[in-house]
């Protein structure tokens, strides 16, 4: 199935951070509809990985749960900005107010994070560790060797404030584009799911004109 451009409207969770936990934020985040990582865009890399993502915002912070199942694990408790694709790894990539760069946040299963900014692969900035410091993540590892699976999930809480090159204020009734993605370089089986159909000869996340729509309500 493909889905070359699709939306979602971002809901609002009026609840106030600062008397909320991470584990309650993931519950509440559970509550929403997934939305599944449906294609696998290349058909040298076919997978049996299944992967979803749900996404909410509290005006000020972005929040996303990102769910996986997956035969391999392979991953490494890495340094700020070190190539966590290369992981059990899942990624946004997001761009606001009609801006042609977008930032790369890329999480790998232990909690391992990349952020960038720019207009394409080759010419990307990454941010800053202080910078990085505010993100928050949650995640829970489960390896049931009875079906041989591999079952994670990580919850991102990402401020508003991260986002420094694009002057926002608040989440609250704002667009953008982004896709949303799965995969590990370097697992036995490497795999490359996204949210929208990327049309390339060879897995390139770094596509914007097939990114998808954002709302946020």
């Amino acid at each position: 199935m493909l889905d070359t451009h699709p939306s979602i409207f971002v809901p609002h969770i009026s609840e106030d951070i600062s008397i909320l936990d991470l584990n309650i934020i993931a519950k509440q985040l559970n509550t929403l509809k997934p939305h599944k990582l449906i294609n696998s865009s290349w058909a040298n890399f076919k997978t049996n990985t299944e992967s979803s993502f749900n996404i909410a915002h509290l005006q000020d912070t972005l929040l996303l749960k990102f769910q996986v199942s997956e035969t391999y694990f392979k991953s490494h408790a890495r340094k700020t900005n070190d190539d966590v694709h290369l992981d059990n790894c899942v990624e946004c990539f997001i761009s606001f107010l009609d801006d042609e760069n977008y930032y790369n946040l890329e999480f790998n299963c232990l909690g391992s994070l990349k952020v960038g900014y720019g207009e394409g692969r080759f010419n990307r900035k990454l941010l800053p560790e202080q910078i990085l410091k505010s993100i928050k993540t949650l995640t829970k590892l489960q390896n049931d060797k009875t079906l041989n699976q591999f079952n994670w999930e990580i919850l991102i809480l990402v401020p508003i404030d991260v986002f420094v090159f694009s002057n926002l204020k608040t989440f609250r009734g704002l667009s953008a584009k982004a896709n949303f993605y799965k995969c590990g370089d370097d697992l036995p089986q490497p795999d490359y799911l996204s949210w929208t159909f990327i049309d390339t000869l060879e897995p390139d996340f770094h596509q914007p004109k097939f990114f998808g729509d954002i709302f946020f309500s």
